[in-house]
């Protein structure tokens, strides 16, 4: 063994005993990448004190020291003020990952996974810019999903990245966060679920913006055949996937098909909503559009 391992096993022993909670940051730091994490990472450790919902920047520094000062005096991570963040060096996140046993590392990518997502915003307008730093950590993620990794917080964490890139008109790449966070759904609630239909809804979605037409019209029939199979007969639900499978057939070239999937969209709305409804108006007007 070199003195470069026993030292490390030797941090991680001593940080078990006197400081838990930084053991636990340095740890699942480890499994993820090499760029600095949101000082909310250490907050967020399970058994952490400190809600950082609850803090002002300011007081977000000082808790955060309360639970990475062990690290920070050790030489383990260092803090930057100014953006709020920690990095660990990724010499030290070698080294931790040849100390820890080989059998805890799926428990550690796992955790990580599951602090990774409390930090990482929904993938609304405006949240960008507070997920793209967390990016080279979701690829640690997705790595993770790659290698067998099934949880909800790695199937969150890919999903509103997936969303996130698409906003970006990234769609490859969005493409492939969503159809790994419809790997770990399908594994986690079956093929036959609600939540499996809606996965199939956006990557039709995805696929349509970024010119994958084929794929993106197997998704919308796939999702449509679920919903059919899931729910009541002519349920609301059927309406939008018929909406975007037509006009994945329109960009296809199939008019009438896409013609006949706003008529049947309209149907299915309209005897929910009435004819009225603003999504019955649009298919009704799409579908004069192209007859």
């Amino acid at each position: 063994m070199t003195e470069g391992l026993q030292d490390m096993e030797k941090a991680l022993a001593d940080l078990g005993r006197e400081a838990p909670m930084a053991m636990e940051v340095l740890c699942m730091a480890a499994f993820l990448g090499d760029a600095p994490l949101p000082a909310e990472f250490g907050l967020n450790v399970e058994g952490g004190m400190h809600n950082p919902a609850l803090l002002n920047p300011a007081a977000a520094i000082f808790a955060v020291a309360a639970t990475m000062d062990p690290l920070f005096n050790a030489g383990l991570a260092e803090q930057d003020p100014e953006t709020l963040t920690v990095s660990i060096a990724e010499s030290v996140r070698e080294g931790v990952r040849k100390a820890l046993p080989e059998a805890s590392h799926p428990q550690w990518k796992e955790r990580a996974c599951y602090v990774l997502n409390l930090c990482l915003p929904d993938a609304q307008t405006g949240n960008w810019p507070a997920a793209e730093p967390l990016m080279p950590h979701v690829l640690c993620c997705l790595d993770h999903v790659k290698a067998g990794l099934r949880s909800a917080s790695a199937n969150r964490v890919l999903h509103q990245t997936g969303f996130f890139l698409f906003q970006q008109e990234r769609y490859e790449q969005a493409v492939e966060m969503l159809e790994a966070a419809l790997l770990v759904d399908v594994d986690i609630k079956g093929e036959k679920h609600p939540d499996i239909a809606s996965d199939h809804e956006g990557l039709g979605m995805v696929n349509l913006a970024g010119g994958r037409v084929q794929d993106a019209e197997s998704h919308y029939r796939r999702c449509l055949a679920l919903r059919r199979e899931i729910f009541t007969q002519d349920n609301p639900m059927l309406a939008p996937a018929y909406d975007g499978l037509a006009h994945t057939l329109l960009a296809s070239g199939d008019n009438a098909g896409a013609v006949e999937s706003w008529d049947e969209a309209a149907r299915i709305m309209a005897a929910a909503a009435g004819e009225t409804h603003p999504f019955v108006v649009q298919c009704h007007e799409n579908a004069a559009r192209y007859r």
